[in-house]
C-alpha cells in the first residue's frame, strides 16, 4: 500500500483534464503513475522494461 498526499484543489484540476505531470509537479513519475494506472514503479519497469539500460 502507498500513501501520499497532494492538495484537494490540484486533484480536481486533474480530475477535470489537467496533465497529471502539470497537476502534481511535485509528486515523483512512480507517484503520478500510481494515480495513472495503479502500477507502481517496480511493477511498471516489470512489465514494460527499465529505459535506464536500454541502449537503441
Amino acid at each position: 500500500m502507498f500513501h501520499f498526499g497532494v492538495k484537494p484543489e490540484d486533484f480536481r484540476a486533474w480530475q477535470n483534464g489537467k496533465f497529471v505531470q502539470d497537476a502534481f509537479p511535485y509528486l515523483t513519475d512512480d507517484q503520478r503513475e500510481l494515480l495513472v494506472s495503479k502500477t507502481c514503479g517496480p511493477c511498471f519497469d516489470v512489465m514494460f522494461g527499465d529505459d535506464e539500460g536500454d541502449q537503441s
